[in-house]
């Protein structure tokens, strides 16, 4: 999960080494790989990603049982 693959023809090829890079954001963990689209700027994504957590507190009773379509996920940290 949170890993992506890019195909033969990329630019980017692994050679040696980790394929991926580990990158905390708030409590989840993700595996970037060259080809991953990941927001380098993870002290101002918490700020967002907090501004949405309380948007969706604000409609609905439940969060936990609400379904968030992160349509631009890039790694999938929203959703």
């Amino acid at each position: 999960e949170g890993l992506s693959h890019p195909p033969p023809e990329h630019p980017v090829q692994h050679i040696y080494g980790k394929t991926s890079l580990e990158e905390k954001l708030g409590k989840c963990t993700f595996q970037v790989s060259p080809g991953a689209f990941f927001q380098v700027n993870t002290e101002g994504a918490e700020l967002l990603y907090n501004e949405v957590v309380k948007k969706v507190k604000e409609v609905t009773e439940n969060p936990k049982d609400t379904l968030l379509f992160d349509v631009c996920c890039g790694t999938g940290t929203i959703g």
